[in-house]
C-alpha cells in the first residue's frame, strides 16, 4: 500500500454508496451501487433510494509515469499508472427506442448561447456528447446542411426571453444565458478567477419556479465536472447559475481531456437519477428532481438529424417547451465564457429493462 496510487473516488457525486460487484457469464466485472435520495418535499414520493445503472469495470494502463503534482499517484516511481475505468454496458444501446432520436454534428455555440435538444421527450433519456472549447477570436465553422448550426446570443433580442417549461407551453422559469457561473472552490484552487469557461447541458424542471432545474457543466480551465442545482436567484426567483448559495456536486477529473482534444460524455437521465460517464471512465451521479414532464413521443413517427433553431442574426426566439414540442425533453446544450464546438450530439429516448408479461 505504500506505493499504491490514490485514493481516487469511485464516483464524483454525493449519492452513490454501498457498491456491489459481480462477475457476469462473459467474465466481466460489473458494479452496482445504491443511489440515495436528497432533501425533497415530504409526501411527494412513495419510494426512497434505487439501484444505479450497472457499470462494467476495466483496468487501463497509462504508459506515462504520474506524480502527485500531476493529479495521479506517487512521485518518483517512474512506472505506468493503472486506472480503474467504469463504462456503461454495451447492451444498454438496445434500450434505445427506434425512431425517437436526434443526432447532429458540427454544432457551434457562441459564448452565452443555448440550444434546445429537439424531437425527444419523456423521463428516460440518453445523451452522447463530444465537445471542446474554441478560443477567441471566434472563427465561424463551415455549415454543412442540416448537420450544422450556429446559435447566436443576440443582445437585445434573446436576452429577455424566458423559455416556458410547463406542459401547456406557459412561461416557466427565466434564464439569462449571459450570466456566467461562479467558479467553485475547485476552480479557485486551480487558479480560476472571475468567470469560467465551461460547456454542458441545462436540465429544466417541469413546474413553475426554479426548483428542480440543474446544469451539468465541465470547466475547461480547472478540469472540474459538476452538477449545479438549488440555484434560485433571490431577486428574480428564477434558476440562475450565478445564484448565491447554489449547490454544486462534482470535482476535478483525474483524467481530463488533453488540451485541444474533446471531452466525451454519456449522460443517462432516468426520472431523478442523473448518471454521467466520461470518455476516460469516470462517473458523476446526482439527483435532479424535475417533476413530471410530457409523455414520450416514441409512439409517433421519429425524426433524425433535423435541426430546428433560429438562423444566425434572427430575431425569432427559441421555441417554447411544450408537450411534444421541439424542446419537449427540457434539455439544452450550453456554452459559457467561450465558444463550444459540439463535434457530435446524440439524444435518445430509452425504454424500460422490464419485459411485459405475455
Amino acid at each position: 500500500l505504500d506505493e499504491a496510487l490514490g485514493p481516487f473516488p469511485v464516483d464524483l457525486g454525493d449519492i452513490f454508496y454501498a457498491p456491489n460487484a459481480l462477475r457476469d457469464p462473459q467474465g466481466r466485472s460489473v458494479l452496482w451501487g445504491w443511489l440515495q435520495e436528497k432533501p425533497r418535499k415530504v409526501g411527494t414520493y412513495d419510494y426512497a433510494g434505487c439501484l444505479s445503472m450497472p457499470r462494467v469495470l476495466y483496468l487501463e494502463v497509462d504508459e506515462q509515469p504520474v506524480s502527485n503534482s500531476g493529479g495521479g499517484g506517487n512521485a518518483g516511481l517512474g512506472r505506468p499508472a493503472v486506472h480503474l475505468v467504469q463504462r456503461p454496458p454495451p447492451e444498454i444501446v438496445n434500450l434505445r427506442l427506434p425512431g425517437s432520436e436526434w443526432v447532429a454534428a458540427g454544432l457551434l455555440l457562441e459564448p452565452g448561447s443555448t440550444l434546445p435538444v429537439p424531437l425527444v421527450s419523456g423521463h428516460h433519456l440518453e445523451l452522447e456528447l463530444s465537445m471542446m472549447p474554441i478560443p477567441q477570436p471566434l472563427e465561424p465553422l463551415r455549415e454543412e446542411g442540416d448537420m450544422a448550426a450556429r446559435v447566436r446570443d443576440n443582445v437585445g433580442e434573446w436576452s429577455g426571453y424566458s423559455p416556458g417549461l410547463s406542459q401547456g407551453g406557459a412561461p416557466g422559469i427565466g434564464f439569462s444565458p449571459r450570466r456566467a457561473p461562479r467558479p467553485d472552490t475547485a476552480d479557485r484552487r486551480h487558479g480560476g478567477s472571475g468567470g469560467s469557461r465551461c460547456s454542458g447541458v441545462l436540465l429544466h424542471n417541469w413546474q413553475s419556479g426554479a426548483e428542480g432545474s440543474a446544469a451539468l457543466l465541465y470547466h475547461w480551465d480547472s478540469g472540474v465536472l459538476e452538477v449545479v442545482f438549488e440555484a434560485m436567484d433571490p431577486a428574480t426567483l428564477t434558476f440562475s447559475l450565478a445564484a448565491p448559495g447554489a449547490r454544486r456536486v462534482g470535482g476535478p477529473l483525474q483524467r481530463p481531456p488533453a488540451r485541444g482534444t474533446p471531452l466525451a460524455l454519456r449522460v443517462f437521465l432516468d426520472y431523478s437519477c442523473l448518471e454521467v460517464f466520461t470518455g476516460n471512465g469516470e462517473v458523476l451521479t446526482a439527483r435532479v428532481y424535475r417533476g413530471c414532464g410530457p409523455r414520450s413521443n416514441s409512439s409517433s413517427v421519429g425524426y433524425h438529424q433535423r435541426q430546428n433553431v433560429p438562423s444566425p442574426g434572427s430575431s425569432t426566439p427559441p421555441p417554447l417547451y411544450s408537450a411534444g414540442g421541439t424542446a419537449a425533453a427540457g434539455v439544452e446544450l450550453v456554452s459559457f465564457g467561450c465558444s463550444t464546438e459540439f463535434l457530435s450530439v446524440g439524444a435518445y429516448e430509452v425504454g424500460s429493462i422490464w419485459e411485459e408479461d405475455v
